[in-house]
């Protein structure tokens, strides 16, 4: 468990960042930036489960394996927070858009920590 603090830091403050309430964010400098924040908050779950799990014995130097689960917490939390903010959580509204952005983080990460332990980059870093 110690391995996974960074990705349950990381789900925490996604946590507190979906339950705030619309009217508290700020408007977005540009056009959809949403959707960007979206993308770029899940790749960053994805990269931080992907490490933890890459310390693991049994799923080290990165397998199919490895990026699937990661892959599917991701997206089934980025599924979850949706739903949250559809029905729970206060002045917030989640919809397939937003969840469609937060899958895209998720795969784009799955695939460019591939890449890069394929060419060795990661080996360096987090080996």
């Amino acid at each position: 468990m110690k391995k996974f603090w960074k990705p349950l830091l990381w789900a925490i403050i996604i946590l507190i960042l979906s339950g705030i309430p619309g009217q508290v964010v700020e408007p977005y400098v540009f056009w959809n930036a949403d959707k960007l924040v979206h993308t770029v908050i899940y790749f960053g779950l994805t990269m931080f489960l992907l490490a933890a799990f890459n310390k693991l014995p049994s799923l080290s130097f990165f397998n199919q394996k490895a990026a699937s689960i990661a892959m599917f917490i991701s997206i089934f939390y980025g599924g979850l927070m949706e739903v949250l903010q559809a029905t729970v959580f206060i002045n917030r509204s989640g919809n397939l858009p937003d969840f469609a952005f937060n899958s895209a983080g998720a795969i784009v990460a799955a695939m460019t920590f591939s890449f890069w332990m394929k060419n060795g980059f990661l080996r360096k870093i987090i080996g």
